[in-house]
């Protein structure tokens, strides 16, 4: 038997795919409405098209329905997830209806908490009362206290709201912005609980991450010449880029070695931060600043134009770089070869006794 909120043939904005006539008739005649649309798909290849006129004359002719309707129980139990998905369409409905129909202050709130409730309608489904009591006070307030108080309220007159006093001594707009006060703030401060738990629950490894970071002295070198390698290969070419390659391997390769050494004030590891974090970028971005066709034909006062001119600094840092990467390591070999010599004076006049064989 149909229910007498099914009884009237009317279009379905609230599960629709076009303009909600099959899930109109699939309401009326009791049917789930994936059955209307297989018909009307078999229909439109049947017919070659023809039904799309049809379609189109019951979506101007049909009323839209206002409210959604609660689900037909098809199956043998009604989910909660049914339940859900009707109560948040009747409250955009009604959100919908108040933006034209209630003053700036109640509006003010009314939006506020549709925008509140989208942001936790995530964690408000399946609410276990018993393990969340706080969640599931709040999702009854904003998915029943709410959507009734404020259906109620757009019922009534505009001017009876906010000007006729009750028994009470307030006005029906007055009782209305003290919920709504209650229901918004109790939803944003749920919201702020929620993310400052799941700020919490990162912070953890956020701290481990800032103390490798923080343990890497060379993490801004590092980011500095990866930073003008990029701009290198997408503006220089190639074998310019390959020199700022060249002199990137090698500041990576002595300044860790330099900074273990314990070094850390000496002034080659001045130069050679500076190197990455200074004078590497600033020849870059000075090239980069000249017009394009400038760069290569125009001669500088030097003679050379500013590609030559470019040329010649990147080597310049190359070279140096190498040439203290040669340092570094030769001062580790000296330090094998001393290694050597101890080993030898050691072990030079040493005897050792073998043992007879038994």
């Amino acid at each position: 038997m149909i229910d007498q909120e099914r009884r009237q043939l009317m279009r379905n904005p609230f599960n629709k795919k076009i303009a909600g006539v099959c899930s109109g008739i699939a309401n009326y005649i009791g049917v789930p409405p994936i059955f209307v649309r297989a018909i009307f798909l078999l229909l439109l290849f049947a017919t070659r098209g023809f039904i799309i006129p049809a379609y189109i004359v019951l979506g101007i002719l049909l009323p839209k329905r206002k409210e959604p309707l609660r689900p037909r129980n098809f199956g043998p139990k009604q989910t909660p997830d049914d339940v859900e998905i009707v109560q948040v369409s009747r409250l955009k409905v009604l959100l919908d209806s108040a933006q034209t129909k209630v003053s700036p202050p109640v509006l003010e709130l009314v939006n506020s908490i549709g925008a509140s409730v989208d942001t936790m309608m995530p964690h408000l489904k399946n609410v276990n009362a018993k393990k969340e009591p706080e969640m599931a006070a709040v999702k009854e307030a904003a998915l029943e206290y709410f959507p009734n108080a404020l259906e109620s309220y757009l019922r009534l007159p505009a001017d009876y709201a906010i000007n006729h006093q009750q028994s009470n001594g307030t006005t029906a707009q007055e009782e209305l912005l003290a919920d709504l006060e209650l229901i918004d703030d109790s939803m944003k401060r749920l919201i702020e609980v929620k993310y400052q738990n799941n700020r919490a629950k990162g912070m953890s490894s956020l701290n481990s991450l800032q103390e490798r970071l923080q343990r890497d002295p060379t993490r801004d070198v590092r980011r500095s010449l990866e930073t003008v390698e990029r701009r290198a290969a997408m503006e220089l070419g190639l074998s310019e880029s390959e020199v700022i390659q060249s002199i990137k391997i090698s500041i990576l390769a002595i300044l860790p070695q330099m900074l273990a050494s314990g070094s850390g004030m000496d002034q080659n590891v001045f130069n050679v931060r500076q190197t990455a974090l200074e004078y590497l970028p600033d020849a870059v971005e000075k090239y980069l600043s000249l017009p394009e066709g400038f760069r290569e034909t125009h001669a500088l006062i030097n003679g050379k134009t500013a590609q030559q001119t470019l040329v010649e600094q990147l080597e310049l840092l190359d070279n140096t770089m190498k040439k203290l990467m040669a340092s570094v390591y030769q001062e580790d070999a000296s330090g094998l070869l001393m290694h050597g010599s101890f080993l030898k004076e050691k072990f030079a006049e040493t005897r050792f006794e073998v043992p007879a064989e038994r």
